[in-house]
């Protein structure tokens, strides 16, 4: 593992893991402005929180390549840490918008004509 630290040429790698991490903050900031010319819609909302998590990864892989060519633990840390932490709760939003969605769908009109013909008397159920 030292060796991998101590590399002689890690900046080329370490290189390419920032133009990705560059390349992913892009793309996210491009999502994030689309968000913002957008209406407030349900596709925007996924736009939003989709561009903030593709900003939050190509942040912290930006800052664990820092960390690999200037051989600074403490940022390494903090980018694992705070990119990790805002992925997960960037992906708990956009569940959570699909689950709104799928709440929604369920309380669609059509929905409930087709349910009602599948109701079934008292007694007659399978928790009875």
């Amino acid at each position: 593992m030292e060796a991998l630290v101590a590399w002689s040429w890690r900046p080329w790698p370490a290189g390419a893991m920032l133009a990705v991490g560059g390349s992913l903050l892009l793309l996210g900031t491009r999502r994030l402005v689309q968000f913002a010319r957008a209406g407030r819609g349900d596709a925007a909302f996924r736009d939003y929180a989709s561009g903030l998590r593709l900003v939050f990864a190509g942040l912290a892989l930006a800052g664990v390549a820092a960390a690999w060519i200037t051989l600074q633990g403490w940022l390494l840390a903090i980018a694992l840490g705070v990119g990790g932490e805002e992925l997960l709760e960037t992906s708990l939003i956009l569940r959570a918008g699909a689950a709104g969605r799928r709440s929604v769908r369920r309380t669609d009109p059509q929905h409930h004509r087709h349910a009602a013909r599948a109701v079934r008397p008292v007694g007659a159920g399978w928790l009875d």
